[in-house]
């Protein structure tokens, strides 16, 4: 009786450890443009009619894919959006080509940046899969071959009701509903995504738009709302007034520039301007050592463009300025703002060294080109 048990116990244990019963995990890929626009994408030469600013794709079998990621412009009653837009249609535009190994069970964030057309990839062993992402089976069936010869998609028809093309007024009903529907998101990129969704086809006031900022903990986020708010805006030339909810003295700058666009009044006569004058190190180090001392990317990179905004710069300098920063999607940001005033452009290449994504390097690099 006893061999019997034991016998039984190491049948399952060959059972279960065996590599040839195992079920094999498939992967996760998870897609977003760094510009945060729409996308749609490709895999395997197959296109799944999904359009949104992040795609998931979940069961991923093992192996390499090929991968092509599209721009989305959709048809949009905004003047931001008339370049290569054609009456209720929009279209897919390619900004990556390429491919991607997965190995089983695990996750990859892949970011795409649209100017440079590279795809950094960060590779995780935990899977998470948030309700609201915008998922979908590989295994799908799909209504579209994509033409693997086609540099640009052909136009996509929208799907959007005529009805809700037409504007209406924000009602303050609507904006209370609003507000409890995006205390439901956790993230500020959520709620802001909710919020340009919600507000596509509508009017609002200044006053209705300020209510709306304050509900994102982001500066950078809630300018991002107001320059998308532009032409929406019953009032635009109160725009600055809604500066109230910023924190930093640059961002209500900013948002008061916009004020400026959204006027019939004609552009005022162009202002003679000193040549910028070069930084010198003693100069430089106190703004360095007041960025060091601030708690988020955000708010250094707002300082160090308004101390600076009328330096000229070394690139031994600038890459002290970017030490300062934490997240390399802020360091290549202020690289691109310093580049025109460089003293050197030559050495730009210097840079690359203070980045660790492949992507960003090439991004330094296709900048030294121009």
């Amino acid at each position: 009786m006893k061999k019997t048990i034991i016998f039984l116990i190491l049948l399952a244990s060959i059972a279960t450890s065996s590599p040839l019963l195992a079920q094999p995990r498939n992967s996760v890929l998870q897609l977003w443009l760094r510009n945060n626009k729409m996308l749609t994408v490709v895999i395997d030469g197959r296109h799944y009619q999904r359009y949104g600013r992040t795609i998931t794709y979940v069961d991923v079998p093992a192996g390499e894919h090929s991968v092509k990621v599209y721009q989305y412009i959709p048809y949009k009653p905004d003047p931001r959006y008339d370049d290569e837009n054609t009456n209720n249609r929009g279209r897919a535009k390619l900004v990556y080509k390429g491919s991607i190994r997965t190995q089983p069970g695990n996750m990859y964030y892949c970011t795409i940046d649209p100017e440079y057309h590279t795809m950094s990839i960060r590779e995780s062993s935990d899977i998470y899969l948030d309700s609201r992402d915008k998922t979908y089976r590989t295994d799908e069936r799909t209504d579209f071959d994509e033409n693997q010869d086609a540099d640009i998609a052909a136009p996509i028809a929208s799907t959007a009701p005529a009805a809700s093309r037409t504007n209406t007024s924000l009602s303050n009903t609507e904006l209370a509903q609003l507000g409890k529907d995006i205390q439901q998101h956790i993230t500020t990129s959520d709620k802001l995504r909710h919020l340009k969704q919600y507000l596509l086809y509508k009017t609002y006031s200044t006053a209705q738009l300020a209510k709306m900022m304050s509900w994102l903990s982001i500066e950078r986020s809630k300018l991002q709302l107001a320059e998308y708010s532009q032409p929406h805006l019953t009032d635009p030339q109160n725009i600055a007034q809604a500066g109230s909810t910023l924190e930093l003295a640059a961002s209500r700058r900013t948002l008061a520039s916009y004020a400026t666009t959204a006027t019939d009044e004609p552009a005022p006569a162009p202002k003679t301007t000193a040549a910028p004058t070069i930084a010198k190190d003693d100069e430089l180090s106190p703004v360095i050592a007041a960025a060091q001392a601030m708690s988020t990317d955000t708010e250094r990179q707002a300082h160090l463009t308004d101390k600076l905004a009328s330096s000229s710069l070394s690139t031994t300098q600038l890459i002290r300025i970017i030490a300062t920063c934490t997240f390399e999607g802020t360091k290549l940001e202020l690289v691109k703002w310093a580049y025109p005033r460089l003293t050197d452009k030559e050495n730009i290449l210097k840079l690359q060294p203070s980045f660790a994504f492949l992507s960003s390097k090439k991004a330094i690099e296709q900048l030294g080109r121009k």
